[in-house]
């Protein structure tokens, strides 16, 4: 595979060279362990001497290493994987609608909301959230949402199924666009007899098919949106007219924005993928103090649960950004955040456990990757991004030759027991609702069904 390359710094991610490097220096932390529980400092130049033979191994790299060995980062900028990318939140977009002849808390079995772009920038990404997606209690049972823009593109879903098995999402696509993916559970039906080119086509369609709609919502030049069931809107007028709404206020269910698609550099190793006990993806993202950085964790898999153990160092060079990690709720595993900054959980389901460490390794990078090579694994991407908002990362496919005694849901870290299957939901719960207010005032929000707010 050819890559446009402005650098390529070969860096060693094994920091010793070797598999039997890795060995040596996880050996030596148990017998460090081992030697302080038992004999105090007794073992101390035992332990030393284990160390410096460990650091000797390393000075030998492979030779038969290359650019896409796990062993070596080449750093490729840009880096272009679609298992990766960052935005930067531009600007706001005023998104104006309007209620239809009734408001939600009116309808009993389903609502009806249209989503109008006009000149949508390339592609769209639909966030869906809000209590009714979190909660079980009221109406309605089903959401229609149709999806009209006045050219094709492909939209992609981001958000939360409905906790409640009862409710269900619809999306209805005009045109020739389609819902290129989906994280939440949704049925998606065609309209391509709906003129995309006539502004109130769509409505025309719906109250013919429907008899009634919810909310009319009209955006121009966007790419990403989120659509709020359970927002405070009430304010916004009535559509009136039934084929030429009256959109003089702002929509009661939609906000938008404009983002920059930014440029990554670092490396990603496919290959390595779902192999050891835990992902891990390394991110130094350059951001002014006082920022927030969502991370967004969704499963290459269109379908179905991805099980996965993963780790992720973020660093930023402030101690006070926040890091807002949300993942899909089709991602079940265990989620380990290092960082210096702090962690808020903004929507990761029950069963995607969350535990956030304080990071210290050290601040030059030689030595931090050694560190993180010896003390966690191998990384499966590091990457460099400068002035972002936000962060997805999809999680490959995992390969077929996973290491014996690998299971998700469990902490990797937690070595006592790990082998008996029947304590896994005692440890899940001991995990779950554990401090984690020490490691230097460290903030971290337990994992629990997303409420909207915390």
């Amino acid at each position: 595979m050819t890559q446009k390359m402005d650098s390529r710094t070969h860096i060693n991610l094994r920091g010793v060279g070797t598999v039997l490097s890795v060995l040596l220096a996880r050996t030596v932390n148990i017998i460090h362990m081992l030697s302080l529980k038992m004999f105090g400092k007794g073992l101390t130049y035992l332990v030393t001497l284990l160390w410096s033979l460990t650091l000797v191994v390393g000075i030998f790299d492979d030779p038969f290493a290359d650019a896409n060995s796990p062993d070596l980062c080449v750093i490729h900028t840009p880096l272009e994987t679609k298992y990766m990318s960052a935005w930067l939140n531009q600007r706001n977009v005023v998104a104006n609608g309007c209620w239809g002849t009734v408001k939600p808390q009116d309808f009993l079995e389903e609502e009806i909301h249209i989503l109008r772009v006009n000149h949508p920038l390339n592609e769209i990404e639909l966030k869906l959230e809000g209590e009714w997606f979190t909660s079980s209690d009221g109406p309605p049972s089903k959401l229609i949402i149709l999806l009209d823009s006045s050219s094709p593109l492909p939209w992609k879903i981001k958000g939360h199924s409905p906790v409640h098995n009862g409710r269900n999402v619809t999306l209805l696509v005009t045109g020739q666009s389609e819902v290129e993916n989906s994280e939440i559970r949704v049925t998606v039906q065609k309209h391509s007899n709906v003129n995309q080119n006539a502004d109130f086509s769509v409505l025309r369609f719906a109250k013919k098919r429907y008899g009634q709609i919810t909310t009319y919502n009209s955006v121009e030049g966007t790419n990403k949106l989120v659509f709020t069931r359970g927002n405070n809107g009430n304010d916004a007028a009535i559509c009136g007219s039934d084929h030429i709404p009256v959109l003089n206020s702002p929509s009661p269910v939609l906000s938008a924005t404009v983002s920059e698609k930014k440029v990554l550099s670092g490396c990603y190793h496919k290959a390595e993928v779902g192999k050891l006990h835990t992902d891990l993806h390394i991110v130094n993202a350059q951001a002014p103090p006082k920022s927030t950085i969502e991370i967004h964790l969704s499963p290459e898999l269109e379908r179905g649960i991805e099980n996965r153990n993963m780790t992720l160092i973020l660093r930023s060079g402030h101690e006070d950004t926040i890091w807002a990690i949300s993942a899909s709720d089709r991602l079940h595993g265990f989620l380990r955040v290092m960082s210096k900054g702090i962690v808020e959980n903004k929507g990761i389901s029950k069963h995607f456990i969350i535990e956030a460490v304080k990071e210290n390794f050290p601040q030059e990078f030689e030595l931090f990757i050694l560190e993180v090579a010896l003390t966690i694994t191998v990384p499966i991407s590091y990457v460099n991004v400068s002035d972002v908002t936000s962060i997805d990362l999809v999680v490959g496919r995992k390969g077929p030759d996973i290491l014996p005694g690998f299971s998700t849901g469990l902490n990797p870290w937690d070595t006592k027991n790990a082998a008996s299957s029947g304590r896994k939901d005692e440890r899940r719960n001991k995990i779950n609702h554990k401090s984690r207010h020490k490691n230097g005032g460290q903030r971290f929000l337990p994992s629990k069904p997303y409420s909207g707010k915390y």
